[in-house]
């Protein structure tokens, strides 16, 4: 799923829905949660909620719980449908030889300064610029990558985020591709595309436009 039961609870509490007051029905619920996860997503929601916890804490909090309690009374599969409906694709500008890594091998951690709280599709775009550290060049060393720049070439999704850890023995975790000081983004369902998709990266998480959408589908449906 793309939002686990949390998250779907986080996004409800943001909703215009009177859920304390009123008794809003099943498919209301849907809805809202499709049209707020329009608005701007789990980055969106979380926002007015801290806001709300801040400046309201008490109505907040009961907010927050009746959206729990909604949810876990429909269960996170109901709005399954829904979730598929408004999984609105981000994408991330990753430098080679990183961005072949996670397409073509197993690289499965992005490492970046800031968190994310985002949670779905993504949209693997390789950057123009190449990154020649000793450690890009131990990564790749020995692989046959293709090294497209200036393209989408993969797709995949954002599964959790954490900052990078110690063990009791001092090593880091998620090596060798996790970097120490920094916060881990989780890929999975990793899927590169046969035919990479031109397009110009932007910083941080990206919204791809609807041309750059159509060619990555065109592309996995074999057109």
């Amino acid at each position: 799923m793309t939002y686990s039961a949390h998250d779907l609870a986080v996004i409800l509490a943001a909703s215009p829905l009177m859920l304390s007051i009123s008794k809003p029905r099943p498919e209301q619920l849907r809805a809202a949660i499709a049209q707020q996860a329009r608005n701007g997503g789990l980055d969106a929601a979380l926002a007015i909620c801290s806001y709300d916890m801040g400046r309201y804490p008490d109505a907040g909090r009961r907010r927050l719980a009746a959206a729990r309690r909604l949810v876990a009374q429909l269960g996170t599969q109901y709005f399954q449908s829904a979730e598929e409906e408004l999984d609105d694709p981000r994408a991330l500008t990753v430098y080679q030889p990183f961005a072949d890594l996670i397409a073509w091998a197993d690289k499965r951690i992005e490492n970046r300064t800031r968190r994310t709280h985002w949670r779905g599709s993504l949209l693997i775009h390789a950057g123009r610029q190449l990154d020649q550290s000793p450690i890009a060049r131990e990564l790749s060393a020995g692989r046959a990558l293709p090294g497209v720049q200036g393209a989408i070439i993969a797709t995949a999704r954002v599964v959790g985020c954490h900052r990078a850890q110690q063990d009791t023995t001092g090593r880091w975790c998620c090596q060798p591709h996790g970097f120490p000081l920094f916060w881990h983004w989780e890929l999975a369902d990793i899927c590169p595309l046969a035919r990479p998709v031109p397009a110009i990266g932007e910083r941080n998480l990206w919204k791809p436009k609807p041309q750059q959408l159509a060619a990555v589908r065109a592309v996995q449906a074999g057109a």
